[in-house]
């Protein structure tokens, strides 16, 4: 998630309490989130202690906000790793296709944090009749290390970006593919070729999707693409974070001028109401980082060129 902030020192946290503050936001809420990282400072016992309750309590609301509290624990804690074979044994319980989704999106990812063997479910989990699910497996389908780059996973994730009702499974879904774009050759033309369709889509993060796959075949192309997004009034915050990967773009003087003019009109800024996602302290964090990297890769090519010459 971006911009997760751990709480690593100590200091006491009324667990309870927390779960009552996270309570006012829904599940999967980046506000939520930022409630319950501050379980970084209590014991890791009181902690998994909490949470395992919401798990067996049986209500939807309190597993999902279990599951986060514990995924927190897991991720976030120094001592919350010693947790991982008690917690896979009670997940085993809970993250099947029959499971209520929002204990399904919110269980999914402490249930890959302590499972290595999570493709088969992932895979299942794709075809869900609940779009939040498939969103939330579709998320992380091309990260896992245990599901295989194969026919059938590449096509499942175009199956998703071509008919998905749902917009946000089609951008996750576009956001898979260009990820196995980069890891596994043998399916570079196939997902070249469904996402040149898509360059135009009226869905920022399938556009980004799309730039990233173009940039490896048309690199002034998608650097124009880019530039012209960042270009508008308020850009789509993935335009900016998909500069910080500076090594696609070939010259990226362009995309320089462009994110230090946001810089300059405060976009990070531009829409601080609670809800906003990023929230203005992390979209000012991807406008630094992009900036850095463009900055980097610039005086890199710089000195490529003196020493050539």
């Amino acid at each position: 998630m971006l911009g997760r902030i751990l709480h690593l020192h100590r200091r006491h946290v009324d667990v309870a309490e927390l779960l009552l503050r996270a309570r006012a936001h829904p599940a999967g809420d980046h506000r939520r989130r930022r409630v319950l990282d501050e379980a970084g400072g209590a014991t890791a016992g009181e902690v998994f202690d909490e949470g395992a309750a919401l798990l067996r309590s049986g209500d939807p609301e309190s597993v999902a906000l279990g599951a986060e509290l514990l995924e927190v624990l897991v991720t976030g804690h120094d001592k919350g790793r010693r947790f991982v074979p008690v917690l896979a044994r009670l997940l085993d319980g809970i993250c099947g296709p029959a499971q209520h989704p929002v204990v399904l999106v919110a269980a999914l990812p402490l249930y890959l944090a302590v499972r290595d063997d999570c493709a088969p479910v992932l895979l299942e989990l794709l075809d869900h009749p609940d779009g939040g699910v498939r969103r939330a497996a579709a998320a992380v389908v091309a990260v896992r290390p245990d599901v295989p780059c194969d026919r059938r996973t590449v096509s499942l994730l175009v199956r998703l970006l071509d008919d998905d009702p749902e917009p946000t499974v089609r951008t996750e879904a576009a956001a898979a593919l260009a990820r196995l774009h980069q890891l596994d050759e043998r399916h570079r033309p196939g997902i070249e070729e469904v996402l040149a369709e898509y360059e135009d889509d009226p869905l920022p993060g399938v556009r980004v999707a799309a730039l990233k796959v173009l940039a490896a075949t048309a690199p002034g192309q998608a650097l124009a693409a880019l530039a012209a997004e960042l270009a508008v009034a308020d850009p789509d915050w993935r335009f900016v974070a998909a500069c910080a990967d500076a090594s696609r773009w070939t010259d990226p003087g362009d995309l320089h001028r462009e994110l230090l003019r946001l810089q300059e009109r405060g976009w990070a800024e531009h829409d601080v109401s609670p809800a906003r996602f990023p929230p203005a302290d992390e979209r000012a964090a991807l406008l630094t980082a992009a900036l850095t990297a463009l900055s980097e890769k610039r005086r890199y090519e710089y000195e490529r060129k003196v020493d050539a010459c």
